[in-house]
């Protein structure tokens, strides 16, 4: 599936998933916004790769929704739009359930769900017509084992929570289903989900 022309917005670009999602969209056409908290090598390594023609590195706490608010400006000034929108800036403590403090619970549902969900609005707010991919659902919640602590579940459901509910909100986080074979089938699957959460 060709990208070209495409703009992609990813939070926690500079490593990981988003790292690899970043540079499989750029090969497929897309311009990407790689966005990092504190890696800034490991972000303008993955600029480097695209090449800075149609990748920029911005730093910004995916967390806090003035600096998100700012993400997603120096994005519109720099490529004039967002088509694909990526959370996937994340974080999850190695804590067991019984001693997790609040502090860490909210500093992880910050990052894990009140930043994707601020995203989704901020760019709504700026009439932009993007799109949130299914799989960006993904997380390291969902590939690593449950080692008997809370830390997974807490970063996981949350997450999940938060991107079932702003495909519910915003007219414009459809399925994108630019990594399946099978597009009417996601995108059917996906509606059906819509209609059970509304329910």
């Amino acid at each position: 599936m060709s990208l070209t022309g495409k703009v992609a917005l990813i939070t926690g670009a500079s490593k990981g998933i988003g790292r690899a999602t970043a540079l499989r969209l750029a090969k497929d056409g897309a311009s990407v916004v790689v966005n990092y908290m504190s890696d800034t090598n490991g972000a303008h390594e993955v600029v480097k790769q695209i090449g800075s023609d149609r990748a920029i590195a911005i730093q910004a706490d995916a967390s806090n929704v003035s600096a998100i608010t700012d993400l997603v400006k120096q994005t519109i000034a720099r490529f004039g739009k967002i088509d694909i929108l990526l959370p996937f800036a994340g974080m999850m403590a190695p804590s067991p359930l019984e001693s997790t403090s609040e502090e860490l619970f909210d500093k992880m549902f910050a990052l894990n769900v009140k930043g994707p969900y601020f995203l989704c609005q901020v760019c709504s707010l700026c009439r932009l017509s993007f799109t949130l991919p299914k799989f960006c659902t993904l997380s390291k919640a969902h590939i690593t084992p449950f080692l008997e602590s809370g830390a997974p579940f807490i970063f996981g459901l949350p997450r999940r929570a938060c991107i079932h509910d702003t495909r519910c909100r915003f007219h414009g986080a459809a399925a994108l289903s630019s990594l399946s074979s099978d597009q009417g089938r996601d995108r059917a699957d996906d509606t059906r989900h819509v209609e059970r959460s509304r329910a």
